[in-house]
């Protein structure tokens, strides 16, 4: 599903790799989770941003993106996302 893509797209340093999903996601992930790189990564994330979709051909994702604009007088939902946990466990432990 869409929160899972977002949750997984872990390596979006660059705009090329941001609109990505692939094994160096994976490697990222698995890097966050031995310790080798520092986990616990989050964003923050438009709660009526369009959902993001993933073409398994292409490995592109779109709508991936997680700016928003912030704006005096106007409430706007926020969803976080914990960068490598794409089951969404992580938030019943908290």
């Amino acid at each position: 599903n869409a929160d899972q893509i977002v949750a997984a797209n872990v390596l979006r340093d660059t705009t090329e790799k941001a609109s990505k999903l692939d094994i160096f996601d994976v490697l990222r992930a698995l890097d966050m989770s031995t310790g080798t790189y520092t986990p616990g990564e989050t964003i923050l994330r438009d709660a009526s941003a369009s959902a993001a979709t993933y073409n398994s051909d292409t490995s592109v994702i779109t709508n991936y993106s997680h700016a928003f604009s912030i704006q005096p007088g106007y409430d706007i939902e926020l969803k976080s996302y914990l960068l490598g946990d794409v089951d969404g466990d992580y938030a019943s432990l908290i």
